[in-house]
């Protein structure tokens, strides 16, 4: 079994290319520790943090009648692929799914606390001459068209232009996503976790949102660069920019067909060490994988990576997943189905130490490789 260690000085690829969590995960922990000082504030109110949820993709507050889930996320760098007039790919269409892309990243935050989203605010920084008028349609008809899908407002926002402060070519797309937990036991924070419960895994699209800082590297040494036709027949480009699929439905269609669904996780950043989200320590034994999608194998041939570098940054086919008991996989993966969603009954939680263990690929995550609470 190979098991990277955490501590060790050697940055791997992922870093070299300019994000390095093992530097951004101890800021995030210290915001975390400030943040839970002002939970007071919310007792004027009438409110209270759930304070388990510190860590979690989205943060939680009681209501009384209800729990209000709340998270803000951005797309990251997706979208330069479209905006870097030196990438040579300039199809202006495509900001439809970097619209949807972008809806996404915290829509899918927002279920993984059992939470519906109801209200998405974006907030949009631009350099200077950004927007075109194809270009801007575009990215707001992706992203009323995944709120539509998610069955969220598309509410107010912001628009900031930053002159001087970011390229002319650039954009910061992110925003704020506001759930409801109602009926408030459909809260999920991994409390509900035990040993022999199911792991199953839902398909990602591809590369999703997360490593794009490597893959657009990865396409300035193609000779092609973005224009690389890959096997299915799309270019390297138009692969890395399918939507992220959105799994706001089939969470809510499991709840419905009472799924007693014991934890939920979005594999984004840190890729499948998310596994290991939650609080308590259990052992993930993954012993099924799926495809890795065509655009990631890639990124791995070009960039020179080992199987561990690509488990510990990318999806590599799993955009999310479902921990329920045993008797449930198959219901699971049977109301997957339904949504045309491939799945996979692909691990198990044991008791043990808090690690990830991919058997078919010889790779253990342990849990000072995942360092966000």
């Amino acid at each position: 079994m190979i098991q990277p260690d955490q501590n060790e000085l050697v940055p791997n690829p992922y870093e070299l290319a300019g994000v390095n969590y093992r530097v951004m995960d101890p800021g995030k922990i210290e915001a975390q520790g400030r943040a839970l000082r002002t939970a007071k504030n919310l007792e004027r109110f009438g409110f209270k943090l759930i304070a388990e949820s510190i860590g979690e993709p989205a943060t939680v507050i009681d209501m009384g009648d209800f729990h209000l889930a709340f998270t803000m996320e951005g797309l990251g760098t997706k979208n330069l692929i479209l905006d870097d007039p030196n990438s040579g790919f300039d199809d202006e269409q495509l900001y439809y799914n970097i619209g949807k892309s972008s809806v996404a990243v915290g829509a899918n935050d927002n279920i993984c606390v059992g939470a519906q989203t109801f209200l998405i605010g974006p907030h949009w920084g631009t350099g200077e001459n950004w927007f075109t008028d194809k270009k801007h349609q575009a990215l707001i008809d992706g992203w009323g068209d995944a709120c539509d899908e998610v069955g969220a407002f598309y509410g107010g926002g912001e628009t900031s232009m930053l002159k001087g402060l970011m390229y002319p070519h650039a954009s910061d797309l992110s925003g704020a996503f506001i759930g409801i937990i109602r009926p408030k036991e459909q809260l999920t924070l991994g409390q509900k976790l035990e040993a022999g419960d199911h792991i199953v895994l839902v398909e990602s699209s591809g590369i999703h949102d997360n490593g794009l800082t490597l893959a657009r590297k990865v396409g300035s040494m193609l000779p092609d660069r973005y224009h690389t036709r890959l096997p299915s027949g799309l270019t390297y480009g138009e692969a890395l920019l399918k939507p992220t699929l959105l799994y706001a439905g089939l969470q809510k269609d499991l709840f419905e067909a009472g799924v007693g669904i014991h934890y939920m996780a979005n594999v984004t950043g840190h890729g499948w060490r998310k596994l290991m989200r939650a609080g308590q320590s259990f052992t993930y034994r993954m012993h099924t994988i799926p495809d890795v999608p065509e655009e990631i194998q890639l990124i791995q041939e070009t960039a020179n990576l080992t199987d561990t570098d690509m488990f510990e940054t990318f999806n590599n086919g799993a955009g999310f997943a479902f921990y329920v008991s045993s008797a449930q996989a198959a219901l699971v993966q049977e109301i997957a189905k339904k949504r045309n969603f491939m799945t996979w009954d692909a691990g198990i939680v044991e008791e043990g130490p808090k690690q990830v263990i991919i058997e078919p690929k010889g790779i253990i995550f342990s849990e000072d490789t995942l360092q966000i609470r």
